[in-house]
């Protein structure tokens, strides 16, 4: 019985798993300048539609200053977020294999939302002393993102 390899990465491997790790990373690549530009999108509709929330932001003690350089973690997220998602689609892909790109990619998003964006909304009401608004719209912009890298996965890496 043969075992097949989990890491996903390695050297010295053939051409169709150098175009498979090709396909990962670009199409998460792809995903996270989509939630880049979905979550600034987002921002600007949430600072319109609660005009407070971006005082809650600057008065706050709970996040690093912009001169930090620890912030660059911060803009990172997405795109180790992107590859990640992506490489999980690889190995997840079969399931959706019926589905049309629409509920495919709504499917995948939603199993990360699920997986990922419910405990960390009861961890950060449970851990930290910030609006519970500001904390929702956390969670909504990980629902965005879930969505929005099944349906580049959906569209792009079937």
């Amino acid at each position: 019985m043969k075992v097949r390899n989990s890491i996903p990465f390695r050297l010295g491997t053939s051409s169709k798993s150098h175009f498979k790790r090709a396909k990962i990373l670009w199409t998460g690549v792809l995903a996270a300048v989509l939630m880049i530009v979905v979550n600034m999108l987002l921002n600007v509709i949430y600072s319109k539609v609660f005009p407070g929330i971006t005082e809650m932001y600057s008065s706050m003690d709970v996040f690093r200053s912009m001169g930090d350089p620890l912030m660059m973690l911060f803009f990172i997220y997405p795109l180790v977020l992107g590859i990640g998602l992506a490489w999980i689609w690889s190995y997840t892909k079969g399931i959706f294999k019926k589905d049309s790109t629409f509920w495919a990619g709504l499917k995948f998003g939603w199993a990360y939302f699920v997986i990922a964006g419910i405990p960390i909304f009861f961890i950060n009401v449970g851990s930290f002393d910030l609006p519970i608004m500001m904390i929702g719209t956390w969670v909504d912009m990980l629902a965005a993102n879930g969505l929005i890298a099944g349906w580049v996965f959906a569209k792009w890496a079937r």
